[in-house]
């Protein structure tokens, strides 16, 4: 297929423009889960499985947009690399200001980050295996942002955009982005380490909220910007946007 076509999505109708996010939505999820290996979801086994299997899903992505686009109408259409944010223009601009912005936004957060790893806390929290560290270093901080942004921004934005335009897009695409975090209910539910039900729900509810909020500010970012180098920021956020922690 040629990725380097003009396309465009104003073809599309609005439940047709939900689907399709609700089905790349629901296949990256669902990719967590194509391993049933019975292991913890820090186990490297268990990430690195998961690792592969959403790397899978990021590369046919594109191909299912492109299954939703059309070419007819030439005064909306853009190139298609252009959709998902692949451009060059103001490249520096789009990584560089997001970033400042996002790390002056989560400057607590990272402060508390910095202090833990150099009192050597963050380490015996996670494993004491290094190995261990490194694979979980390179799921929160390179590929859990890096498909979470292609996927719930580039991927979605591009079929929103026709219908919602600015605010309404920042405001519908999140919704998606936080849905898919409920998933960690049926992870917490499967622990049995005795915490109330109630209390598992309140936790997942709040996971909801913030992860909105957090897909709200970086869609925002996307659709200002039209770089997919948000994941950049991201990146330093990881309490927010892991889709599997």
């Amino acid at each position: 297929v040629d990725m380097d076509f003009s396309v465009n999505f104003s073809h599309l109708s609005v439940i047709e423009s939900l689907e399709c996010c609700m089905l790349l939505g629901f296949v990256l999820v669902l990719s967590l889960y194509a391993w049933r290996t019975g292991l913890p979801r820090n186990h490297p086994t268990t990430v690195k499985r998961r690792i592969a299997s959403v790397l899978v899903v990021c590369i046919f992505s594109p191909f299912v947009l492109l299954l939703f686009s059309s070419s007819s109408d030439r005064q909306l259409v853009h190139p298609f690399p252009v959709w998902l944010g692949l451009r060059t223009d103001y490249l520096v601009q789009a990584a560089v200001y997001p970033l400042l912005v996002t790390v002056v936004l989560f400057a607590g957060p990272i402060l508390m980050f910095l202090m833990e790893w150099k009192s050597g806390a963050l380490m015996d929290s996670e494993t004491d295996d290094l190995h261990a560290a490194q694979i979980l270093r390179l799921r929160n901080y390179v590929v859990a942002p890096f498909a979470e942004e292609f996927t719930f921004r580039a991927c979605m934005l591009p079929v929103l955009w026709p219908h919602c335009q600015l605010m309404g897009s920042v405001m519908v695409c999140p919704l998606f982005f936080g849905v898919a975090h409920i998933h960690h209910i049926i992870e917490r539910f499967s622990m049995n380490d005795g915490t109330p039900s109630s209390h598992i729900w309140l936790e997942t509810l709040f996971q909801f909220f913030y992860t909105s909020l957090f897909g709200a500010y970086t869609s925002y970012v996307f659709l200002r910007t039209g770089q997919a180098q948000i994941f950049v920021a991201s990146s330093f956020t990881p309490s927010v946007s892991i889709i599997w922690c």
